[in-house]
C-alpha cells in the first residue's frame, strides 16, 4: 500500500474503478456479485499489485447457490464482527464466513461500495464485540418469538403485558411528586443522572466495567447500572400515576438514559462472573420501566415513535432478556 497512513491520498485516482482497489490491503465481501451470480468473500494484498495479479485477491471462499444471493424487496440484516483473532461476515444470523487474523488486521476503514443496484441502508452502527452480541442475540430470539405469535399464545401475550402494565415485578418504591420533580432535575439532555456521572467516570478510570465479580455484593458496576435503571423506572412510574409532566423533551432524556445505562451493561464481557445484577437486578428493572410505559412500547412495537423511543424499547427487551441468556457462564455456577 502506496500511502499507509492515508488511505485518501489517491482517491481522485482511485476513482471507483474496481482493479484500482488492488492497491488496498483489505476484505472484501462481494454479495450477489457477477450479475447476482456469486456471493465471494476475498483478501486484498497490495504488495503484488504489478507483480503478480493472481496473488492480488485470492478467493477465501464462494457461494452460487440461490439461497446465498440477493433478492428484490428485501431487508437484510448484516453484521461484521472483528474478535478473537478472527472477522467473520453474517447474514439475518448466518455465518456465511469466517477468516482467522493477526493482530491489528482488523483495524482500518469500512466502506460499501453499490454497482448497478437500488438499496437503501439502515441502521447501521459500529459496536463492542459484547454489545453486537446482545444485539444478535436479542434478534434472533424475538424474531423466533414473532413467527410463532398466533393464536393463544398472541391472546396469553397480551393478557401478561396488561397484567404487568398495572402490576409491576419487585419492584422498588414509588416515589411522590416533589422527589420525581428533584430526580428529573438531575437527568441531563444526554440521558446521564448528573449526580452518578463522578462514580461512572471513576469506573472507567478503573477498567471496572471490565472486570469481574465472584460475588454479589462486589459487583460495584452492576449495582450501580441497575441502581440508575431503578431510577429511571421511578421517574415512569411518576409520569403514569401523574405526579410528574410528561413532555415530549422529557421523555427523550428518558429513552436516552434507557439506552445509556443500557449501554454500560451490555458493553460488559460475558467471560467474566457477573451473575446476581446482570440475570436479575437489571432485567427486572428494564421489565418494569417497559411496562411503566405501556403505551409508548407500543407505540415503538409497531413501528412509531422517534429514534430514541425505538432504541430504549431494543434496549429494554435486549436487557429482559438476559435473566435467560448472559451473561455467557464460564465460572463455577450453574446457568439460569
Amino acid at each position: 500500500m502506496k500511502y499507509p497512513d492515508n488511505i485518501y491520498a489517491r482517491k481522485d485516482w482511485r476513482a471507483g474503478i474496481f482493479k484500482n482497489y488492488n492497491t488496498l490491503n483489505l476484505f472484501y465481501v462481494g454479495y450477489g456479485g457477477n450479475e447476482n451470480k456469486t456471493t465471494r468473500f476475498r483478501e486484498y494484498h497490495s504488495e503484488f499489485y504489478g507483480i503478480d495479479e493472481n496473488k492480488i485477491k485470492p478467493l477465501v471462499k464462494e457461494y452460487t447457490d440461490e439461497a446465498h444471493l440477493l433478492k428484490p424487496n428485501r431487508w437484510y440484516e448484516v453484521v461484521i464482527t472483528v474478535t478473537d483473532g478472527k472477522i467473520t461476515f453474517a447474514v439475518d444470523g448466518e455465518e456465511l464466513f469466517c477468516h482467522p487474523i493477526s493482530r491489528g488486521q482488523g483495524d482500518g476503514y469500512f466502506a460499501i461500495r453499490l454497482w448497478k443496484n437500488h438499496v437503501q441502508v439502515s441502521d447501521f452502527v459500529v459496536r463492542k464485540a459484547e454489545s453486537q452480541f446482545a444485539y444478535s442475540n436479542y434478534r434472533r430470539y424475538y424474531q423466533e418469538a414473532r413467527c410463532h405469535a398466533g393464536g393463544e399464545k398472541k391472546d396469553a401475550v397480551k393478557k401478561l403485558r396488561e397484567y404487568f402494565s398495572q402490576h409491576p415485578y419487585r419492584a422498588v418504591k414509588s416515589i411522590d411528586a416533589s422527589q420525581a420533580i428533584q430526580m428529573a432535575s438531575l437527568l441531563g439532555e444526554d440521558g446521564r443522572f448528573s449526580d452518578l456521572n463522578s462514580t461512572e467516570e471513576q469506573f472507567e478510570r478503573e477498567n471496572a466495567y471490565q472486570q469481574g465479580y465472584e460475588n454479589t455484593t462486589d459487583d460495584r458496576v452492576g449495582i450501580f447500572i441497575a441502581g440508575a435503571l431503578n431510577r429511571i423506572y421511578q421517574l415512569a412510574d411518576a409520569c403514569r400515576k401523574g405526579r410528574l409532566e410528561k413532555t415530549s423533551e422529557f421523555t427523550d432524556k428518558l429513552w436516552k438514559a434507557v439506552v445509556h445505562y443500557g449501554n454500560l451493561e451490555i458493553s460488559r464481557p460475558n467471560d467474566k462472573p457477573r451473575f446476581h445484577a446482570s440475570c436479575f437486578a437489571i432485567p427486572t428493572a428494564a421489565v418494569n420501566i417497559y411496562f411503566a410505559c405501556t403505551e409508548d412500547m407500543d407505540r415503538a412495537e409497531r413501528g412509531e415513535g422517534n429514534k430514541y423511543l425505538k432504541n430504549a424499547c431494543d434496549m429494554l427487551k435486549i436487557l429482559g432478556l438476559q435473566a435467560y441468556t448472559q451473561p455467557l457462564r464460564r465460572d463455577r455456577k450453574s446457568v439460569v
